[in-house]
């Protein structure tokens, strides 16, 4: 499934978004992920992106020091600001997700490439396909993907190791993301 041309990148696998006590993770989604066994599978990627060489790169949501972030469609409420703020325990990728030699980019858009330099550090590694998974499909994943479409790279989504809030925005985004993308399962 991976190659060494790949870099596998996980959206928004933090705390804040996947733990169920986390803001966004308590509103169902974390329990959620537990419960489909979504972490499972997503270990079993990180192991097989390793095996084959591939750069695994953490994409983490923070917000600015004043709780804003630069896409004026995501600014924060205050609540969500504090969630959000670097260095602290919602920004952070959970133990069982990290792998040694992985990397952590954040930034503070929908695009895990924009404003963030990735896409320049991806091109001088040799990556020519950007494998994405993350929560949500229909947020960072579908913008990611469209970016790195216009960026020049090949995207292959893993749906099983993606979420959204409810089944029907799962399979909306993904049927999008079809359009331009290889979505796949893992195996």
């Amino acid at each position: 499934m991976f190659r060494p041309d790949d870099a596998f990148l996980l959206l928004h696998w933090q705390n804040e978004v996947v733990d169920p006590q986390g803001t966004i993770g308590r509103r169902g989604g974390g329990a959620a992920i537990l419960a489909a066994g979504t972490f499972d599978v997503l270990e079993r990627a990180l192991d097989a992106a390793v095996a084959a060489g591939s750069p695994i790169i953490h994409v983490v949501f923070t917000a600015n020091e004043d709780g804003t972030c630069r896409s004026a469609a995501i600014n924060l409420r205050a609540s969500l600001a504090t969630a959000f703020a670097p260095g602290s325990w919602g920004v952070r990728v959970p133990d069982r997700l990290r792998r040694p030699g992985d990397e952590v980019v954040v930034h503070d858009t929908m695009s895990a490439l924009a404003g963030t330099g990735l896409t320049e550090r991806l091109r001088n590694r040799g990556v020519v396909r950007l494998v994405l998974c993350g929560v949500s499909t229909l947020l960072v994943v579908a913008a990611t993907a469209f970016a790195a479409l216009d960026e020049g790279f090949d995207v292959t989504v893993l749906s099983d190791c993606c979420a959204a809030p409810t089944r029907e925005a799962q399979q909306s985004a993904l049927s999008q993301l079809e359009v331009i993308a290889t979505v796949r399962t893992l195996d």
